[in-house]
C-alpha cells in the first residue's frame, strides 16, 4: 500500500468506526464533528500526494495529541450506545451528547428485573440486570412481579415512563438512580 493510500485508510477508519465527543458539556452542534477532525478530513483535497501525505502527519499528531491531553474524546459507536441505555431515563439522557448524529432518544430499554424492593409511600422499586432502578409511581401492578422477569419501559408522554413487565399492563415509572 503506499504512503498516500495509507493515509487515506488510517485517516477514513478513524472518521468511519469513530463518533466524536468534543468536552463535558456538549452543545446541540455536538452532531458536527470538531474542527480538528474537520482539519484532518480537508486534506482529502490536497491534490499532490506528498503534500496531502504531509497534511495528514500533521492534522494526525493534533489529533492524537488533543485524544491524548483528553481534549478530545473519541468512542466506539457501541460504547456511545452503551452509555446512552446507561442514561436513560436521566436527565443526561437529553444531552445532544446521548441523542444521535440524527438526534434521536433511545425510544425503549428490554432488560430483566433484578432484584425488587419497596420505595417509598410503599412503591415497587425494580433493579435491573445493567443496575439502574426504577420506582413504580402510578398505575396497578396486578401479580406481584419477580426477579427474572423480563421488563421493556419506554417513553410515555411528557417526558414520563411506562414498563411493562411480563406483557402484563403498563405502569407508570422513574429512574430513581
Amino acid at each position: 500500500m503506499t504512503p498516500t493510500k495509507h493515509a487515506n485508510v488510517k485517516c477514513n477508519v478513524i472518521l468511519a468506526i469513530t463518533i466524536i465527543l468534543a468536552g463535558a458539556n456538549v452543545p446541540a452542534a455536538a452532531q458536527e464533528a470538531p474542527a480538528k477532525v474537520k482539519d484532518m478530513v480537508a486534506c482529502r483535497s490536497i491534490e499532490d500526494d506528498q503534500a496531502r501525505l504531509a497534511c495528514y502527519d500533521q492534522k494526525v499528531a493534533v489529533f492524537d495529541d488533543a485524544q491524548t491531553s483528553g481534549e478530545l474524546l473519541v468512542a466506539e459507536k457501541e460504547v456511545v450506545d452503551k452509555a446512552r441505555r446507561d442514561v436513560f431515563g436521566l436527565k443526561a439522557a437529553d444531552n445532544p451528547l446521548f441523542t444521535g448524529q440524527n438526534g434521536g432518544q433511545l425510544s425503549e430499554i428490554r432488560s430483566t428485573i433484578k432484584s425488587l424492593s419497596s420505595g417509598r409511600g410503599g412503591k415497587r422499586v425494580f433493579v435491573l440486570e445493567d443496575g439502574s432502578a426504577w420506582q413504580h409511581t402510578e398505575g396497578r401492578i396486578g401479580r406481584s412481579p419477580k426477579a427474572g422477569h423480563s421488563i421493556v419501559i419506554s417513553r410515555g408522554a411528557l417526558g414520563s415512563f411506562k414498563a411493562v413487565v411480563e406483557n402484563r399492563p403498563s405502569i407508570k415509572v422513574i429512574r430513581v438512580r
